[in-house]
């Protein structure tokens, strides 16, 4: 092989932002070329001299944020934290900001609140940019939540993300917006610390999250559907070890359960014993969502290599299915 062809490739950072356009049956009076030509993938144009834009980063997180009124219009994409390596060898920055993507302008903006800051709280900085509290933070996880509203005994729900880092020990961080609207550069957003009981999590990073939520009512839009738990898969501690525990925080009680996954669990049936093995290996950095209020799909991810491997880190492309009873602590993949 050439030279050329033995080096590695090239390896950047970027910020760009892609739309995914899902195909779309066309009506008999539509050309079948007008939708091949628009779906799929889709390069957003985006001009830093006019617009601000956030800068590259890895291992960041990004969930989107239903408006306060159930206006589905009004829905905005948030932008938490990341890592962005800079110039080779200096280690770069963990980074702490928090930024808001229009839905509809599909523009990046930073958020600023109208919400006063304690002097105890450091979830702004001195230009009331609203920042991670705790400070920066990478190889998290966000995942959007409707919860039980704090004000009242009914069934409304407010709109959350919670974001689980590392940090969280002993607690979860929830994120919100209760602006009536996206007009001006200020908003009424806040961060909460909310406690958790039960089997909380070891630190990690690079895990992978979703929330599972109650079944959908007749209206299958239905705006007050509520989410029930909060599901987290593997992930790696900071010595590099790698997990494949689940764990399942019900975000009425604010409670975790560390799932029982061994292969009889689901069904108390001792005969497939043999199947102990049959369980995702432990992994980092796999993605995770939702099929039905008690079941989520797994993929991928990556974990440690063996020597005969070459070392180093070895992909994955395995698929998973888990069904969670939530109720004896239990989980069957």
């Amino acid at each position: 092989a050439s030279t050329s062809d033995s080096m590695p490739p090239e390896r950047f950072v970027v910020n760009d932002l892609w739309k995914f356009v899902p195909y779309q049956e066309q009506e008999s009076n539509t050309s079948q070329e007008s939708s091949s030509s628009s779906w799929g993938w889709n390069k957003v144009s985006q001009n830093e001299k006019e617009e601000y834009i956030p800068g590259p980063r890895l291992a960041t997180a990004l969930a989107v944020l239903p408006s306060s009124n159930n206006d589905d219009s009004n829905n905005n994409a948030v932008l938490l934290g990341g890592w962005d390596p800079q110039t080779a060898g200096t280690g770069g920055i963990i980074l702490e900001d928090v930024t808001m993507l229009d839905m509809d302008s599909l523009v990046w903006s930073q958020y600023a609140s109208t919400i006063a800051n304690d002097d105890d709280d450091d979830d702004q900085n001195d230009n009331n940019q609203v920042t991670i509290p705790g400070g920066p933070t990478s190889r998290h996880v966000a995942v959007p939540l409707s919860i039980q509203s704090n004000n009242d005994d009914s069934d409304n729900v407010r709109h959350v993300i919670c974001l689980h880092n590392h940090r969280c020990n002993d607690h979860v961080l929830l994120f919100s917006d209760t602006s009536s609207s996206k007009e001006g550069s200020m908003c009424d957003a806040k961060w909460e610390h909310q406690p958790t009981t039960g089997d909380v999590p070891s630190s990690r990073g690079l895990h992978c999250a979703m929330s599972l939520a109650y079944g959908l009512s007749d209206d299958d839009n239905d705006a007050n559907t509520s989410t029930k738990a909060m599901v987290i898969f593997g992930g790696a501690a900071k010595d590099g070890n790698m997990s494949n525990e689940v764990f399942v925080l019900d975000v009425r009680s604010w409670k975790w359960t560390r799932l029982d996954c061994s292969s009889s669990a689901g069904d108390g049936d001792d005969d497939d014993a043999d199947d102990a093995d049959d369980i995702p290996t432990p992994r980092a950095g796999a993605c995770l969502c939702p099929l039905d209020e008690n079941s989520v799909l797994l993929f991928g991810g990556a974990m440690p290599a063996t020597a005969d491997e070459g070392g180093g880190l070895l992909g994955l492309n395995d698929v998973w299915v888990l069904r969670i009873d939530m109720e004896h602590g239990k989980g069957k993949w």
